[in-house]
């Protein structure tokens, strides 16, 4: 059964929030790609967990905020740092992406049996065969004991 949408961003923003708290206390001011990869790492886990890429891009936008407010200016202020930051929110939406991907292969996979399945069975006549297929009597002979 899949998330609503909001559980999923809910569950994002809870998990975002307690990696950038955690991240802030373990790693030092300057060390933004630590950083950077935890927080990506929840976003692809969110992106798998949930199977929603709404969730997961939602997740994302919230991490690149709590990145560049408080992880990287350090005093709640988002501001633009031109490439860099170009590349820091285009490595936490490929990791939603990613995540929503892991999620979406394994279902892909199975349904794609799914469908060689029924093809099969259509090719092969399937319920028509069936339908127009005349009873077939079997009888097996009784064995009478010897003795």
């Amino acid at each position: 059964m899949k998330l609503p949408t909001s559980i999923g961003v809910a569950l994002g923003a809870a998990g975002v929030v307690t990696t950038a708290l955690l991240a802030a206390g373990w790693t030092a001011p300057p060390e933004h790609t630590a950083r950077l990869a935890a927080l990506a790492a929840v976003v692809a886990v969110i992106g798998w967990v949930t199977s929603d890429l709404g969730a997961a891009a939602a997740t994302a936008g919230i991490a690149w905020l709590l990145l560049n407010g408080f992880l990287i200016n350090e005093l709640g202020m988002v501001s633009w740092h031109g490439p860099s930051d170009a590349l820091r929110l285009a490595v936490l939406a490929g990791a939603a992406v990613a995540g929503w991907a892991a999620a979406r292969v394994p279902r892909h996979v199975h349904h794609r049996r799914e469908l060689a399945r029924m093809r099969a069975w259509i090719d092969g006549g399937g319920l028509v065969n069936v339908l127009a297929a005349k009873p077939v009597l079997t009888t097996t002979k009784k064995e009478t004991p010897r003795g």
